[in-house]
């Protein structure tokens, strides 16, 4: 994918992206005696893990809202629409492989899913803050993406493994991974890593004392560890190791 000066995607190269349908038959040639389903579990396996596969999907155009279940008479919540953005890795769903409308879905390169969450479970950029903490207000997140694309290179060499199907395998057995015990080391450094860039781009988040910083590292380790998040203690530890970010006291040594 070509990008522009300031680093956004400026259109997809058909030298180096494939739409998700010609994703399907690309595999699908390579893999004669595969389903249609196994291939696509495998590409939405791929871009569920992202960080393991080095896969980042790509969208023309991608919309998200969510609106308030308990309180139908509040404004939705609308993000901005972004084109030829990168897909966040939260969007993907494994249901979107297996659905009743996956087929014709991947025939138009398009996709998408509306869930029902709690509001500590959306995106920290989402939190709209001018309601203030929804903690467990229940809403329905719609997320879209038209025109999806991957790298094209980057996904026929994970296609050429003999182990490709692993990745589909993957993304349904770990649907219920948060139930079989903590994975055996958190990514503190990496959340580390995500809080310092988010507080470089979003200052708000020091404003509003521990619990913004406590809802954005329970999301960034979901996003890390498979819907898993370290004990409360553990996170608040963090949190008091750090609060320095958002006082005016010197740092602890």
């Amino acid at each position: 994918m070509e990008y522009t000066e300031d680093g956004k995607p400026k259109g997809f190269d058909p030298e180096h992206d494939i739409s998700l349908s010609q994703a399907v038959d690309v595999v699908m040639h390579m893999h004669p005696s595969a389903k249609p389903l196994t291939v696509r579990k495998f590409l939405i396996g791929i871009a569920v893990h992202d960080n393991e596969s080095g896969i980042c999907g790509y969208a023309a155009r991608f919309e998200e809202s969510y609106v308030r279940i308990d309180r139908p008479d509040t404004s939705p919540f609308r993000a901005p629409p972004d084109v030829f953005v990168a897909i966040p890795s939260d969007f993907w769903r494994i249901g979107m492989a297996i659905n009743n409308d996956a087929r014709s879905s991947f025939e138009a390169n398009n996709l998408g899913h509306i869930t029902e969450v709690t509001a500590s479970e959306l995106p920290y950029r989402m939190r709209d803050k001018a309601y203030g903490d929804l903690q467990n207000e229940r809403v329905n997140l719609t997320q879209f993406a038209w025109g999806v694309h991957f790298p094209k290179n980057s996904l026929m060499a994970l296609a050429e493994d003999p182990q490709w199907q692993a990745w589909g395998d993957v993304a349904l057995a770990l649907q219920n991974r948060g139930r079989r015990g903590r994975p055996p080391a958190w990514k503190w450094d990496e959340v580390k890593a995500a809080l310092t860039i988010e507080a470089a781009q979003n200052p708000e988040i020091l404003n509003g004392g521990a619990g913004p910083i406590v809802q954005f590292i329970n999301y960034e380790m979901r996003q890390r560890h498979y819907e898993q998040i370290p004990d409360r203690k553990d996170v608040d530890a963090f949190v008091r190791h750090f609060s320095w970010l958002w006082a005016e006291d010197e740092p602890p040594p």
